[in-house]
């Protein structure tokens, strides 16, 4: 086992806390990859990123020895019923990511309790074993999700963005993060942006600074390159810095949907060497790459 290096811990645990394998400058990098259909929801049932981007990045990131934390949407087993256990037999960590790609913080508990139930127990026959991490679609999770959570026996969520908030209307409020911490932390019941007591560690995900709203993931690395993004992942002052990519973030969807907007033409396009890259970037600048569940460990163990 390699020594470790601790850094100071900090009491709102807001700055680096993560225990680093030899090189105390060593920054964390965690990539996550959200399996669900194409986005925005209006192109139907549309899988183009599952059929023909999703194999490529996992031969990528193999390829390359990146871990990956998979959120697997529990609804494309109806397309796909033995795809969660293929991926985890190459070695991949899967989690939860709901039934169905819709706003877990808009539906009372008991419905969120029956999506999460559901959801499990579909990946659990699939996989012949449970799931310990869970990602609620669009970063829409609450303090009831939280709770549907520890009652379902989840060890970690990732579904707070720091920075991110999202209203309907003028008026209406779906969610709003700005405020929450930018590192692992036990999250109130009460307010998920805020330290608390639940057993679920909220693991969040590395909002692009340039925008606040989007995170750092493929359609960020698409945008500006594989130089510009390291050079911005730099300045984030993360660690760990959990990045989000999507399957139909890596398909030239304006080829079959030429009308749609232009954001999703320019972050989403048949580009993996771009990625590539980037990560050979990350590696040379002294990051590791790790999983949630390490991190998780490593966290809990500089607590103790």
């Amino acid at each position: 086992m390699l020594n470790t290096y601790y850094l100071p811990l900090t009491t709102d645990f807001g700055a680096s806390f993560i225990p680093h394998a030899e090189n105390p400058q060593m920054k964390t990098a965690v990539v996550t990859l959200d399996v669900e259909p194409d986005y925005p929801p209006d192109l139907g049932d549309s899988r183009l990123g599952v059929d023909k981007a999703l194999p490529r990045l996992l031969d990528l990131f193999k390829s390359e020895g990146v871990a990956v934390d998979i959120f697997f949407l529990a609804d494309l087993c109806r397309f796909y019923p033995t795809l969660p256990k293929e991926i985890a037999a190459q070695g991949f960590h899967v989690g939860n990511h709901g039934v169905r790609h819709r706003l877990f913080c808009l539906e009372e508990m008991t419905t969120q309790w029956r999506d999460i139930r559901e959801s499990t127990r579909i990946l659990h026959e699939v996989l012949g074993r449970g799931t310990t991490t869970f990602r609620a679609p669009n970063f829409s999770a609450n303090g009831d999700t939280l709770q549907c959570l520890e009652k379902a026996g989840y060890h970690i969520d990732s579904s707070v963005m720091p920075g991110r908030r999202m209203k309907r209307g003028l008026f209406v409020r779906v969610y709003d993060f700005r405020g929450a911490p930018t590192s692992p932390y036990h999250a109130s019941i009460a307010d998920i942006r805020k330290h608390g007591a639940s057993s679920v560690l909220e693991m969040p995900a590395a909002a692009n600074p340039e925008t606040k709203q989007t995170p750092m993931g493929g359609g960020f690395i698409n945008v500006n390159g594989a130089a510009r993004a390291f050079e911005i992942m730099k300045t984030v002052e993360v660690d760990p810095a959990i990045l989000v990519f999507h399957p139909w973030e890596f398909v030239d969807l304006s080829e079959s949907f030429p009308d749609l907007p232009a954001w999703t033409r320019k972050s989403c396009r048949e580009d993996f060497e771009t990625l590539r890259e980037f990560i050979g970037r990350l590696k040379d600048g002294g990051w590791r790459f790790t999983s949630l569940e390490t991190v998780a460990d490593e966290y809990e163990r500089l607590k103790s």
